[in-house]
């Protein structure tokens, strides 16, 4: 066989290579995958906002006097009805920004995913405030925005009132920072042997762990009654609830009605921290209250 005939039997035996795809048709194809993906995750989307329905308000705030839809409420409901319809979600915090000394500022962006395996990235994006509650805040938080977003994305009735409804007022978030004891005293924390002088020692069984001042009297010396306002202002901001708040209130009433007739100014200083915290509370509850 010569060489040339053996050249030709190898052409002849090799597979033909497949033509090359040209830019434009690989960018036309990977639109027509994206709007695929796309409308398998809103056709699924509308199907679970038809079948949602209404959310009842099954829950009560005591505190803040008000019916609410909680989050697992929208889970069993909500998330439910959206997974049987091959949805399902997930947030991811893309923000944290403090907002002067009691609140915080976060960002979460979600992806919807669909069964099949389309994913609409970063398809909702929200910022919300929160209060900062200690090893709460960041869940507290999520499930805030989770209910947003459920509510958002698959137009859930709840009965909410709209929001140009309620009053928008500078006093529905108080984020200035907490009145304090004058300069002189409010620049470090008092030394343990001073607060000796002004705090009983730890109660047995007190869940709280917070002090419970001795109750001054006319011949108590003004340095004391500093730290006495020092440590009421110092304590306020870190009750977590509306009850832990009263609490720490009510087991210091004693100190704080002496403190009222010997030094106003002082007592007002310590009215106006407790009064702060006790909005930013209610302003947490009422956000999570939809």
């Amino acid at each position: 066989m010569s060489e040339t005939e053996m050249e030709r039997r190898l052409e002849s035996d090799m597979p033909a290579l497949p033509e090359p795809v040209q830019a434009d048709q690989q960018d036309q194809g990977d639109q027509q995958g994206a709007a695929s993906a796309a409308a398998l995750i809103i056709g699924a989307m509308l199907k679970t906002q038809r079948e949602c329905g209404r959310l009842a308000k099954g829950d009560f705030n005591a505190h803040g006097k008000y019916n609410f839809v909680s989050i697992d409420d929208y889970y069993e409901k909500v998330a439910t009805i959206a997974a049987a319809n091959g949805l399902t979600w997930i947030a991811r915090c893309t923000e944290v920004v403090p907002i002067g000394e009691k609140a915080v500022k976060f960002t979460y962006s979600f992806s919807i995913m669909h069964a099949s395996g389309a994913v609409l990235v970063d398809a909702f994006q929200h910022p919300i405030l929160h209060p900062l509650q200690g090893a709460q805040t960041a869940g507290s938080a999520l499930s805030y925005i989770d209910k947003a977003f459920m509510r958002h994305a698959f137009r859930v009735v709840t009965g909410e009132k709209d929001a140009d409804s309620t009053p928008n007022t500078s006093d529905d978030w108080d984020l200035s920072p907490a009145p304090k004891a004058p300069a002189s005293s409010s620049a470090a924390v008092p030394p343990p042997e001073a607060l000796r002088q002004v705090i009983h020692e730890p109660l047995p069984g007190d869940p709280d762990k917070t002090p419970t001042l001795k109750t001054p009297d006319p011949s108590t010396p003004p340095a004391q009654l500093d730290i006495i306002e020092e440590v009421l202002v110092r304590f306020a901001p870190t009750a977590a609830t509306a009850p832990a708040l009263m609490g720490f209130w009510n087991k210091n009433t004693a100190a704080i009605n002496a403190l009222k007739g010997l030094a106003p100014d002082r007592y007002d200083r310590v009215l106006s921290a407790f009064t702060a915290r006790r909005k930013q509370i209610e302003a947490a509850a009422n956000q999570g209250g939809f």
